[in-house]
């Protein structure tokens, strides 16, 4: 049931803020759900019945080749939506399928609430506003900056990744530095689709040439250093 959806005044990006949007205006709906990495949110083909909004953490897309190979196709980022298929018929209320797996790459803490609820809560024009947009920069981010492994070699996709990360969840620092907290270089390889070894061997060249400083948890990106890469990619 979504709270006074239409007396709220709304200002401002909500699905950034904590609470978020669907939090404040539907709490009697929404569900806050702690994953840890590996998690299944979602499978291919599964009828939705719920939208996820991420909160913390990396979900990845998942699809499967013909030959049982696993590609991950996007990364979704905090406050962006965990799959749109939810917003597929939404005004005819016809069901939708989700078209990929989406699988917890870090451990990950999102909101769920009831599809019915959003329909609901599309008919006020200010959350109608915010959250489409949201779609659309989502479908942007992912249209553009996804690491297609069909159209790029590993370094450009570990390169992508790291570039994607920095901008979405990276944390700047005073000295010139942006931290990717709680990011291994296993979940890198994970994201670029890639091994361990070979992601290990192209951050440690990252690393000698000054781009990154490789911790135990999380990797900081020089702002300096990796600016023109970052603008190549």
């Amino acid at each position: 049931m979504v709270t006074n959806a239409r007396n709220t005044s709304i200002k401002g990006n909500l699905l950034n803020e904590k609470p978020c949007l669907f939090q404040r205006l539907c709490p009697n709906d929404t569900v806050i759900i702690k994953a840890p990495k590996g998690r299944t949110i979602f499978s291919r083909d599964q009828n939705v019945k719920t939208i996820h909004h991420l909160h913390e953490g990396v979900v990845g897309v998942i699809n499967t080749t013909k030959d049982g190979h696993e590609i991950l196709t996007a990364l979704i980022l905090p406050n962006q939506f965990i799959g749109i298929a939810g917003f597929v018929r939404m005004y005819d209320e016809r069901p939708s399928i989700h078209l990929g797996e989406a699988r917890a790459i870090t451990p990950v803490t999102y909101c769920s609430i009831k599809r019915e609820a959003v329909w609901e809560l599309m008919e006020d024009r200010s959350a109608r506003s915010i959250i489409v947009d949201s779609i659309c920069r989502m479908v942007y981010n992912i249209s553009s900056m996804s690491p297609n492994p069909l159209k790029h070699d590993v370094e450009t996709r570990i390169h992508r990744v790291i570039s994607i990360l920095a901008r979405g969840i990276g944390e700047s620092k005073n000295d010139g530095w942006i931290n990717l907290s709680g990011i291994t270089q296993a979940d890198i390889a994970t994201m670029a689709n890639t091994t361990r070894p070979t992601a290990s061997r192209i951050l440690n060249e990252m690393q000698k040439d000054g781009l990154i400083v490789i911790h135990r948890r999380n990797i900081d990106i020089s702002i300096v250093k990796s600016k023109s890469l970052f603008e190549n990619i």
